[in-house]
């Protein structure tokens, strides 16, 4: 009597662990990528706290970049530093910008090692491109990298359009023009930092003088240096100097410091003889 029962456990056991290994395996696999996910999302919520209190700082430098208030020779480096200063050095391990022509499709794209952590990261937009290397140790997954791919993006396209805007300065006197002067103050109105407008025009009668006194050449001489003066007041007070039209100039500085500008504005075109400017302060 006591061997039949032993015999049906023995070939239960046999079917249990036998038959059913693959899909025990299957499950372990299973359980373990639900848990690699849920310490990535954990890791993304914990971070997120940190990015809400570093993000005020990482828009501003963006929105400084938008309205030319960066290095000229090497916006790279200080948009770099806003990544790994907003991400945190934890998470990444090195960023690298590249500017160029922006003609093309936006691309994304993040490389993951076998347990699915991200390796690196690059963003680009024709030339301008963007390129984070993640730390080896990094607990991060999906959800985290389409974050910090969403970040770099932004970076690109803001790249793509200092690029563009460059391009297309005044040949004298390498400001910006009024189309960009609208998209800045656009972007200030969606960031809300208050801003102002001072124009700065040359009399009409006064600019028909000089050029028939010293000739072409010597006004365009004459706008270079008006446009490096007010380029160097725009940037002192927390804005840019765009050129409209031939004698016709504006300021976009921060509210407060509008009148002086104003004044500052005053002062240094006081002294270019015979020319004559005018500059007010303007509702925008």
């Amino acid at each position: 009597m006591s061997t039949k029962p032993r015999g049906r456990l023995v070939h239960r056991k046999t079917a249990l662990f036998g038959v059913n290994r693959e899909y025990a395996d299957a499950l372990e696999h299973t359980l373990t990528r639900a848990q690699r996910e849920r310490d990535s999302t954990r890791t993304a919520l914990t971070h997120a706290t940190a990015w809400s209190e570093r993000l005020p700082a990482a828009v501003q430098t963006l929105a400084r970049l938008a309205a030319g208030d960066l290095d000229e020779h090497d916006p790279g480096s200080t948009l770099a530093n806003a990544i790994l200063t907003l991400i945190g050095e934890d998470l990444l391990a090195a960023v690298e910008i590249s500017q160029g022509d922006p003609a093309g499709a936006l691309q994304r794209d993040t490389t993951f090692n076998e347990n699915a952590r991200p390796i690196a990261t690059t963003v680009q937009l024709g030339d301008c491109a963007v390129t984070c290397t993640w730390q080896p140790a990094a607990n991060a997954g999906r959800d985290t990298a389409e974050l910090v791919e969403s970040l770099c993006a932004a970076v690109a396209c803001s790249l793509a359009a200092v690029t563009t805007a460059r391009s297309k300065r005044d040949v004298v006197t390498q400001l910006a023009d009024e189309r960009a002067l609208r998209r800045h103050q656009a972007l200030r109105d969606h960031t809300a930092r208050a801003a102002a407008l001072v124009r700065v025009t040359v009399d009409e009668q006064s600019a028909v003088a000089h050029r028939e006194l010293y000739g072409r050449l010597a006004w365009s001489a004459a706008l270079a240096d008006t446009a490096i003066a007010l380029e160097r007041i725009a940037h002192a007070n927390g804005g840019q100097a765009y050129h409209l039209a031939d004698r016709d100039f504006r300021l976009l500085v921060d509210a407060d410091n509008a009148e002086q500008a104003r004044d500052q504005a005053e002062r240094a075109l006081a002294d270019q003889d015979p020319l004559i400017f005018q500059v007010t302060q303007v509702d925008q």
